[in-house]
């Protein structure tokens, strides 16, 4: 079986209407059919807690997927690995 999750990117890009508006995302991604959730730390929010966290995502019935961390890719050359 196939499952699909979807992830906060396409409401990052309204601003700041949706950053820390985990729940609501989580509802729609349910109604929409999607099993999972990739969220950005940008937008957690209250959800940056692990706690709260865990607490919504049971509470939604959908699966958190990943956290996605964006950092800018400025230098010239790439980063050591820790």
């Amino acid at each position: 079986m196939i499952r699909f999750g979807c992830q906060t990117y396409t409401w990052l890009m309204s601003g700041d209407a949706y950053k820390g508006r985990i729940p609501h995302i989580l509802s729609i991604g349910k109604q929409a059919g999607f099993a999972g959730l990739e969220p950005e730390v940008v937008m957690l929010g209250d959800l940056a807690d692990p706690l709260l966290a865990k607490d919504a995502v049971a509470a939604s019935g959908i699966e958190l997927g990943a956290i996605c961390l964006v950092q800018d890719w400025l230098g010239a050359t790439e980063t050591d690995i820790m």
